[in-house]
């Protein structure tokens, strides 16, 4: 076969796996067919030490320090309530912003920040209305539910599963509460 033109179909098949348009086991194969073995497939490339399981590692550490930072600005400083929300408002679009940039390259880690920047939400509106209105269950009710919802519309339109069943759950606990309230 043409060297040029088993190269373009090397590099096509290389762009269906990237974009997920063929299973990746097929992509492996086809691509051990044509480089006649003399390439790795991913699955072999996946290790222990690999470049992919720092950059996981790197990334899951980035996030618990951000959740850590969250924790003890809200908690335990005597930061005025403005700057708190400043911070935490700060910290939700950097993670949104990292979950946006790496989506293409890790979906997974992309969904790892979304995950984080979600929980950082809940907690900012459970802290926002619990300044506002201290000890009223409906104001933190219509919060809770607002979260949800907003979930439920963002897994929609991101096509990003777990934050629709997070928002389901979400709601459905919501109205647990609310039932055994009364």
């Amino acid at each position: 076969m043409d060297p040029r033109r088993k190269e373009t179909i090397i590099k096509e098949i290389k762009y269906w796996k990237q974009n997920s348009l063929l299973p990746e086991h097929y992509c492996d194969f086809l691509l051990t067919l044509y480089t006649e073995g003399t390439e790795e497939t991913d699955s072999k490339k996946h290790s222990f030490f690999s470049l992919e399981a720092f950059k996981a590692s790197v990334s899951i550490s980035f996030v618990i320090v951000l959740l850590l930072i969250t924790i003890v600005v809200i908690y335990f400083t005597d930061f005025s309530f403005v700057l708190q929300m400043t911070v935490l408002a700060t910290i939700m679009a950097v993670l949104f912003l990292i979950a946006w940039y790496i989506s293409k390259s890790s979906q997974l880690l992309s969904h790892l920040y979304i995950l984080f920047a979600a929980l950082l939400s809940f907690l900012m509106l459970v802290h926002v209305t619990s300044e506002f209105f201290p000890e009223n269950r409906l104001a933190m009710g219509i919060a809770v539910f607002i979260t949800c919802v907003l979930w439920m519309l963002s897994g929609i339109w991101w096509k990003v599963r777990f934050l629709m069943i997070a928002g389901i759950v979400g709601l459905s606990l919501l109205g647990i509460f609310v039932i055994l309230e009364v």
